[in-house]
């Protein structure tokens, strides 16, 4: 039989995912619970929807990146992992953001999560640095991530500050800089490696794999990648100064190369992996929502970027971090199957993007359609996290007699 122990400290420097990830459960939670509790006069009374935008990105997006690359980046490099100091300036940054949300003082938790930023690209870029193994080409993609970010979060602190050059443009451009062009810049970058392991296909340059009924497609080249990076942070300009529609093009463009060349979502995966085909469709759904966006009236432009944002990177999220704990967590037995509350837990999400979707068309029922989205996707999460998120708690598995 098999004794579960509780992590030692040490653990926790080792592999911050198990820090962030709960972490950033916790915004999550909050976060889709703002809409119900508000919505029945429970709770949130008189705070602004912004801190539900916020709260998302800042607190549970963020914490699932930095959890993911301060575990994953040490590792494919090769390289030595987070010291304390390192990892207690990140954690201690992050709880000032989302205290500083839950305040309202915005200026500031931008602020904070810029230096937070800062922080992280410094000591991921020592471990690159230092690294003792190729990394895959389209990691290449990661800097532009936390570009976007940073410019995103300048921008913003430049509005707070009182700049007046075309207010409207600077907003939406600092909003779709940190909303999308930060998230589909990992999404695809880290996907690259992540999702072809999950279908085993090679992840490293020159790796064999034991897959040998799995197809092995090569990777996209480097400047390719460079080309895609470039063109996904120039629509974010393009589309708040020049024309919003060719800003579009770009991106949907550039995203589906990376998913369809780079991925092969198209492609139904053969490795028997845990949620792979999840993986998949939430690529596909990506990148449905940025054409969708193109193609559709402007009315029902946000609707399509809904697609991405809960049917892209929120389940995608919650693939990987699940892939992480269990690879991880000494759980590698339950990469290879269906996990039924997982399974749950992303249906649950579907049925919460659906009334998300329903909602827009729905304007007599909006904020009722909010709810039923809040209360399906809190639900996910607890599904997620009674039988997933808490494998963190332990360290691997250890045989007894």
């Amino acid at each position: 039989m098999q004794d579960r122990r509780f992590i030692s400290l040490d653990q926790l420097r080792v592999e911050p995912f198990r820090i962030f990830f709960f972490l950033g459960a916790l915004c999550c939670l909050i976060g889709t619970a703002f809409w119900p509790l508000k919505s029945y006069g429970i709770a949130f009374a008189d705070v602004s929807t912004k801190f539900h935008v916020w709260i998302q990105i800042y607190g549970f997006m963020t914490c699932f990146v930095v959890g993911f690359l301060g575990t994953a980046i040490p590792h494919v490099t090769q390289s030595r992992p987070f010291s304390w100091g390192e990892l207690l300036t990140l954690l201690g940054l992050q709880c000032a953001i989302i205290l500083l949300l839950t305040l309202g003082h915005y200026f500031y938790a931008h602020l904070c999560h810029l230096s937070m930023i800062v922080v992280l690209v410094g000591v991921l870029s020592l471990r690159v640095a230092r690294r003792k193994r190729t990394l895959p080409d389209s990691f290449i993609l990661i800097p532009f991530a936390f570009l976007s970010l940073m410019l995103g979060c300048a921008l913003h602190l430049l509005l707070y500050l009182g700049v007046r050059w075309r207010p409207a443009e600077l907003t939406e451009l600092s909003q779709n800089l940190i909303f999308q062009g930060f998230l589909s810049f990992l999404i695809v970058g880290v996907g690259g490696f992540l999702f072809r392991g999950t279908i085993g296909w090679p992840q490293f340059p020159g790796q064999r794999t034991s897959h040998t009924d799995a197809p092995m497609p090569k990777a996209l080249p480097l400047p390719l990648h460079l080309v895609c990076g470039v063109a996904l942070l120039c629509s974010f300009p393009v589309e708040s100064f020049l024309h919003d529609r060719l800003g579009l093009f770009l991106r949907a463009v550039a995203v589906s190369i990376e998913v369809f060349g780079q991925l092969r979502s198209q492609r139904k995966p053969t490795g028997g992996r845990l949620a792979a085909g999840w993986i998949r469709w939430a690529m596909i759904l990506l990148v449905l929502g940025f054409w969708g966006a193109l193609i559709a009236p402007g009315e029902y432009r946000l609707p399509f970027l809904h697609l991405c944002f809960a049917g892209g990177f929120g389940i995608i999220t919650f693939c990987v971090a699940t892939w992480v704990i269990f690879n991880h967590g000494g759980y590698e037995h339950l990469l290879t199957q269906r996990h039924w509350p997982l399974t749950a837990a992303l249906v649950f999400f579907m049925i919460a993007l659906a009334c998300r979707l329903s909602a827009e068309f729905l304007p007599n029922s909006y904020e009722s359609h909010l709810a039923y989205a809040g209360l399906f996707w809190a639900g996910g999460v607890m599904i997620w996290a009674s039988s997933v998120l808490i494998k963190v708690l332990f360290c691997r598995p250890v045989e007894n007699g």
